[in-house]
C-alpha cells in the first residue's frame, strides 16, 4: 500500500506508525487487486434479492452475524475502511483522513481520561487516540476484527488498551465508568440509536463527552438516483443501503451459500436537525458539530476514486466553507462529527 497523504503529502506521524504496524500484522495477507471502473460500475449496477429490508424484521444477533461475515469477506480489502487511511489512491484515502481529521477535531483532550471506543472495528483509531489516555476501552460485535485490534496494539507496544465483543445497545460495563466514549461510523448502523444512546449516557460520568461521527447527508445524489430509476427501476445504492451488497457479492463470488436474508443492515441517515433533538432527548448537548465529505452524485466513493488529485485541496476548501456558511448543518453530509456533553 502506498505510504502518502492526502495530495501526496505525508502522513502523520502517529497514523504512519500505525500503518507500519498493520503492514506487519498482514504481511501473510495477500491484498485483491483494486477493482477496474466497470467492475465498480458491475457491482452498483447489481439489483439486491427481493428480501424484507424494513428494520423492524431484524434482530440484534442477525446484524452481529452479518458483521461477522462482513469481517471476514470484505474488511481486509483496500475498497473498506480498516485500510482506507492508507489507500494509495489520493481520492479514496481522502474520504478516510478527512472523516479522522473532522473526528479529531471535535475531541476532547483525553490526558488522563478513561475512553470507551464503540465500534473500534481493527483497532486503527484507537491506536491513535491510546497512548493519550489514562485507560482505553474498544468494543466490536466482530470478534474478527477484535482479534486484529489487540494483535495490532500487540504489534505496536500499546498497553493500556483492552478489546472486548460487546453491544451498544447492552454495554458490559458498570455505571459511570468512563470520562468519554468515542465511535466513528457506527452510529447510523445501530437498531435501536435511543437505546444505545441511554447505555452510553448510563456508562458516562456527569459531564462527560461523547465524540462520534456518523452520516447526516440528504444529498444531491438522491436525485440522481432518482433520475437513474427511470431507467433501471431496481437501482440501488450505498446512500439508502439496507442491505449489504457490497458483502453479498463479495459472498458470491466466493461461492458461499449464504442466504440472501443474512446480508440484511441498518444504514441510516440522519436528517440532522432531528439528529440533533435525539441527542438532546437522551440526555445529552451538542457542544460542537462539523460536517466533512460532500456528497457527489450517485455514488460517491466510486467519484472520489477517480477525482483529479489536484483537485481535492479545492474540495477541503469547499467543505470548510459549507462548515462556515451552516449549510452542511442545513443539509447534512456524508460525515458529521459530534461532540456531545452528558448532562
Amino acid at each position: 500500500m502506498h505510504r502518502t497523504g492526502v495530495a501526496d503529502q505525508p502522513l502523520p506521524s502517529s497514523l504512519e506508525r500505525v500503518h507500519q504496524g498493520v503492514l506487519r500484522v498482514l504481511h501473510d495477507v495477500r491484498l485483491p487487486s483494486r477493482p477496474t471502473f466497470s467492475e465498480l460500475l458491475r457491482k452498483e449496477w447489481s439489483p439486491v434479492p427481493p428480501v424484507e429490508l424494513s428494520a423492524s424484521a431484524l434482530h440484534e444477533e442477525e446484524m452481529n452475524r452479518l458483521y461477522e461475515l462482513r469481517a471476514q469477506l470484505l474488511d481486509w480489502t483496500v475498497e473498506t475502511g480498516f485500510l482506507g487511511f492508507f489507500d494509495e489512491n489520493a481520492g479514496r484515502r481522502y474520504i478516510y483522513t478527512r472523516r479522522l481529521e473532522v473526528f479529531e477535531e471535535v475531541l476532547p483532550d483525553l490526558r488522563g481520561k478513561r475512553v470507551l471506543e464503540i465500534g473500534c472495528a481493527a483497532g486503527i483509531v484507537a491506536a491513535l487516540l491510546a497512548p493519550s489516555c489514562q485507560e482505553f476501552i474498544g468494543i466490536d460485535v466482530t470478534e474478527t476484527a477484535v482479534q486484529f485490534a489487540r494483535q495490532l496494539h500487540r504489534e505496536l507496544g500499546i498497553f493500556n488498551s483492552r478489546f472486548f465483543v460487546a453491544d451498544a445497545h447492552a454495554l458490559p460495563f458498570p455505571d459511570r465508568r468512563f470520562d468519554v466514549l468515542a465511535s466513528t461510523e457506527t452510529f447510523e448502523h445501530l437498531l435501536h440509536p435511543a437505546k444505545a444512546l441511554e447505555e452510553f449516557h448510563r456508562v458516562l460520568v456527569p459531564g462527560g463527552s461523547i465524540t462520534l461521527t456518523t452520516t447526516t447527508a440528504l444529498t444531491p445524489s438522491d436525485l440522481a438516483v432518482k433520475l437513474i430509476r427511470l431507467f433501471k427501476r431496481d437501482f440501488y445504492v450505498d446512500t439508502e443501503e439496507q442491505f449489504d451488497k457490497k458483502a453479498y457479492l463479495a459472498a458470491q463470488e466466493k461461492g458461499l451459500a449464504v442466504p440472501p436474508e443474512v446480508f440484511r443492515r441498518v444504514h441510516r441517515r440522519f436528517g440532522y436537525a432531528n439528529l440533533v433533538r435525539l441527542f438532546q432527548r437522551q440526555g445529552f448537548s451538542v457542544e460542537r458539530a462539523k460536517g466533512a465529505v460532500l456528497a457527489f452524485p450517485p455514488v460517491y466513493l466510486a467519484v472520489y476514486q477517480f477525482f483529479p488529485q489536484s483537485l481535492l485541496p479545492v474540495v477541503r476548501w469547499g467543505e470548510e466553507l459549507l462548515n462556515e456558511l451552516g449549510i452542511f448543518k442545513r443539509f447534512g453530509s456524508v460525515t458529521t462529527g459530534f461532540h456531545l456533553r452528558r448532562l
